[in-house]
């Protein structure tokens, strides 16, 4: 064999490899685009949930105004439902005497969508936490 034929050869075996491991790096970055695509889509639709869990009862446990209702009527109801009421609220609901005596109103007005007022809306699992409190006779704790 000539030198010549022997670096042909070796110009070839080179370039092959060559050409394999930059298929095999693109095969590479191609799972890594993939994996990673499939990894942002996983978290968006996992946080796509608006339903707050956090009030939902365990099992068959009784609804309690301080363990599960109160939480949603601090957080959703008190800019207006406040220890001074503001835009024409009717009255305070600062407490469980307030809430249970405003309870019809609450539930049905919740129920119904129309509270609270001003754009927001309670989740299902607060609508039915709301429900469910009524249904198990409106307990304090």
């Amino acid at each position: 064999m000539s030198i010549t034929t022997i670096i042909n050869n070796r110009i070839s075996y080179l370039y092959y490899h060559t050409s394999l491991i930059i298929k095999k790096n693109l095969i590479m970055t191609n799972n890594l685009k993939l994996s990673l695509l499939l990894f942002i889509f996983s978290f968006v639709i996992i946080s796509c949930n608006d339903d707050d869990d956090t009030t939902e009862p365990v099992g068959e446990e009784k609804i309690t105004y301080d363990k599960h209702v109160k939480k949603i009527i601090d957080s959703n109801c008190l800019g207006c439902h406040g220890a001074e009421v503001a835009n024409g609220a009717p009255n305070s609901l600062t407490n469980y005497t307030e809430v249970k005596t405003a309870s019809a109103g609450v539930t049905s007005r919740v129920a119904d969508g129309s509270m609270p007022a001003g754009g927001g809306s309670l989740s299902a699992t607060q609508k039915k936490t709301i429900a469910d409190w009524a249904k198990d006779g409106f307990l304090e704790k």
